[in-house]
């Protein structure tokens, strides 16, 4: 029960984020935390590096990538093998692996994904 509990602290996290509800370093804390403790699933863990890479110029996100070189390498990896781009948008690639995987419904966003 625990671990389906922080299975969806993820997007509960990421939607405050996304809604400016949650201060950048308690969003950057819990990430991290469910993110090395593979509580998040590979559409979470695509919105926590698009939000990285559209914030990596703030300096709380400088502080946070040079402390934490994994998260930071993982990042830049997202980028190179063409997930995320370097404006922080999900590529065609990334979106058609969301949609493989069953995730059509929110497709990287953490609500609900509007139908064309």
């Amino acid at each position: 029960m625990a671990n389906q509990i922080r299975q969806f602290q993820g997007y509960v996290n990421q939607s405050l984020m996304d809604n400016n509800k949650h201060d950048d370093k308690k969003y950057l804390t819990i990430m991290t935390r469910l993110f090395k403790q593979g509580d998040l699933n590979y559409e979470q863990v695509f919105m926590f590096m698009r939000t990285i890479v559209r914030n990596y110029k703030s300096k709380t996100y400088v502080d946070y990538l040079d402390k934490n070189y994994d998260i930071r390498r993982q990042v830049i990896d997202t980028v190179d093998y063409g997930w995320i781009t370097k404006d922080g948008e999900y590529t065609e690639h990334c979106l058609n692996k969301l949609k493989e995987m069953g995730f059509e419904k929110t497709l990287g966003e953490s609500t609900v994904a509007e139908e064309e």
